[in-house]
């Protein structure tokens, strides 16, 4: 319950941070994961909508649809959206675990651990890889 509440601080702090900086990119993903944490997908579809009008060229933007689809049960496609995010910005360990939460919803384990370890490589410190 806790967790929801802080999830729900966070989500307001982001639309008030929206607000002020409408074409913000930076720190999307973590918005994106926010509402993936609600199960808001009325507003995550929203956000990924609004960050491809952006810059489609952006690690964020690919994450926050990467989000979308794996709220939906579109794991496979929110897989695409991950190696997508990886490419465009390859320094970004985020990409690479959020890849291996979707290849452990597909059971697919050996994939999982090869994709946290390539989040561990591009960076060590990178707690949820851990």
């Amino acid at each position: 319950m806790i967790f929801r509440r802080r999830f729900r601080q966070s989500r307001n702090a982001f639309i008030h941070l929206r607000t002020l900086e409408p074409c913000r990119l930076r720190d999307m993903e973590w918005y994106s994961t926010v509402l993936w944490h609600l199960d808001d997908r009325a507003e995550l579809s929203r956000l990924s909508q609004d960050l491809m009008t952006l810059d489609r060229s952006c690690a964020q933007t690919w994450i926050a649809t990467g989000n979308s689809f794996a709220l939906q049960g579109e794991h496979d496609q929110a897989v695409r959206c991950f190696k997508r995010a990886s490419l465009v910005d390859p320094g970004m360990a985020y990409t690479w675990t959020l890849t291996a939460y979707e290849a452990l919803e597909m059971e697919e384990f050996d994939r999982a651990i090869s994709y946290y370890q390539t989040a561990l490589r591009t960076d060590v410190r990178h707690y949820h890889a851990w």
